[in-house]
């Protein structure tokens, strides 16, 4: 065997490994190319979620308020991951989510009904109960 088939062969491998490690900078960039468009898909659907949630909670609330004191209603809803606070001012219900990507999102929907209560913005199942008291509707968790 000849120099020359020697540095043929090791030209070869070097070719070879050049073309294997341009061929994983593209499987990685596509990879944080995807999980970045994934990771935004992921806030856009909690962001709907929690339209979703704060409008139901205002309809449920609604429904109650013109109903004699003591009425009540139990709906069962899924909370999303990254809420930080659920909270009622007057008559709105406001949602405050983390989306993860350093931002937080302020979600509020309106109700006739002037609202009060706590809630655990633990994500997960939860069962809520709308309670008419009269002139509000108490927003409570349910066992």
């Amino acid at each position: 065997m000849g120099i020359g088939k020697a540095c043929k062969k090791g030209q070869n491998s070097i070719e070879l490994l050049a073309i294997v490690a341009i061929g994983m900078g593209l499987v990685l960039a596509a990879s944080v190319w995807g999980y970045g468009a994934y990771s935004g898909l992921e806030s856009q659907w909690r962001e709907k979620a929690c339209e979703n949630l704060a409008k139901s909670m205002a309809f449920a609330a609604d429904g109650v308020s013109g109903g004699a004191s003591g009425t009540a209603y139990s709906m069962q809803v899924e909370f999303p991951e990254g809420i930080s606070s659920i909270g009622f001012n007057s008559n709105t219900v406001n949602i405050r989510l983390d989306t993860g990507d350093g931002r937080f999102v302020d979600v509020n929907y309106k109700s006739a009904a002037k609202l009060s209560g706590s809630i655990s913005p633990a994500s997960g199942p939860h069962t809520l109960v709308f309670t008419s008291s009269g002139s509000s509707v108490l927003v409570s968790e349910g066992g």
